[in-house]
Parts: structure tokens; sequence; C-alpha cells
């Protein structure tokens, strides 16, 4: 994904293996590359949605895709509050998840972060819903959920690292805070 504002500068080589021989040498290929861009999704009733997904970790980031572990977050990308409601399946049973936005910084310990919510995983489903006041926009920014047992609400930072259960953005959130 593409964030607002930014670009993405795509450079592509294609190698023939050295041990072909000379008989190939002169040989040209040729073909058409097609490129889809899309806006990020969002209804009439300025609703968007976000899927946060376990990923393999440093130094790639990859999605675990064949696996059931993932969320939505769906969200208004405008109000007072932030209107939002989230489901997940989770890899640990009944232990209590907070999601939270990162903060600008996106990366751990996470200064300037904010909860946005948190509950008890009922078996492995995370179900959460509310319009917490985040006091400021978010632009371009990561959401994750954690076990709340890594993230210290009171001074909005993280004590420790779960990588196996938390669950990363696949998209970047935006929000205008209206009365902020």
């Amino acid at each position: 994904m593409i964030p607002v504002g930014g670009h993405m500068l795509v450079k592509q080589s294609y190698h023939f293996d050295y041990n072909a021989g000379n008989e190939y040498q002169g040989d040209e290929l040729s073909f058409n590359i097609t490129v889809k861009g899309e806006q990020l999704p969002q209804g009439d009733d300025g609703l968007a949605s976000v899927v946060l997904e376990n990923k393999a970790g440093a130094p790639n980031w990859d999605i675990l895709q064949f696996d059931s572990i993932k969320g939505t977050l769906n969200y208004q990308t405008s109000g007072d509050t932030f209107n939002y409601n989230f489901s997940a399946t989770v890899k640990t049973n009944a232990i209590n998840y907070t999601l939270l936005y990162v903060g600008t910084t996106g990366d751990y310990p996470a200064p300037g972060s904010k909860v946005i919510g948190s509950g008890l995983a009922s078996g492995s489903v995370v179900t959460l819903s509310g319009s917490p006041e985040l006091l400021g926009d978010i632009v371009n920014g990561k959401v994750w959920l954690v076990p709340s047992s890594t993230y210290d609400a009171g001074t909005h930072l993280f004590t420790g690292w779960d990588h196996a259960n938390n669950l990363y953005e696949t998209g970047l959130v935006n929000y205008d805070d209206t009365n902020n």
C-alpha cells in the first residue's frame, strides 16, 4: 500500500543464466506489465476498513496468509471520536488484547501511541467496539492488536514484545479528529 502523498519506485531486472552458453546471445524478451492502483476503500457512509494480520517478522514482515489468524478494523474516517468495531481470530485464547494506534514513529516501543480498545479473547475470538477520544488525527497510521501484558496504557509504551501473538496492519489508517 502506498500512503497518501507517498510514492513507489519499482526497479525490476531479468538475468539470463550465465551457464546458458553463447547461442542465446542477442536474443530479446519483450512483455507488457499492467499496474493497477486503487484508492483506499471508503463507503458513502464514511467508513473504511483495514485488515490486521500475523506476520513473519524481520526483516521482510511477510504476511502469514495461509492461516485463519487475522482481524478486521472498520472505522469512521472523520468525527469527534474514533468510532470503530474490530473482530479478530487470535492465536492465544483467553488473554487480554489491546488494539492501539502505534504513534507517529510507527515502531517499538511506540512513543505517542494511543489505546483504541481492549478486551478478553473469548476462545480464539476478540471482538471490540467503541468511540474513544484520540485527541488528534491519525495520518498514515499503523494499528496493531497486541497482548495487553506487553503494553502499558499509563505510559503509552510497550513493556515487552510478544510477536507471535501480535496482529499488524496491512494498510495504513487515516482519521480526521474534527474536534481537535
